[in-house]
């Protein structure tokens, strides 16, 4: 028997198809249309973490230097 989904997958395929049903917005000069996709999925997950979702957040990108090391 399929395992029923948890609430939290539950919010996340509501939220993504709630960003994904509208139209992108339009693409400023230069910027490509997978950039707006990777924008829409962080949008959509990050709303699904205001209505209680259990998703961790990214980690942070860190440096491989300091600036003031020069």
């Amino acid at each position: 028997m399929p395992k029923s989904k948890s609430k939290t997958d539950k919010l996340i395929a509501k939220n993504m198809r709630e960003v994904f049903s509208d139209p992108p917005s339009t693409l400023k000069p230069g910027q490509s249309a997978e950039a707006t996709r990777t924008q829409q999925v962080a949008i959509g997950l990050s709303k699904a973490r205001e209505a209680g979702a259990d998703i961790p957040k990214a980690p942070a990108k860190s440096r491989k230097g300091s600036r003031r090391a020069y």
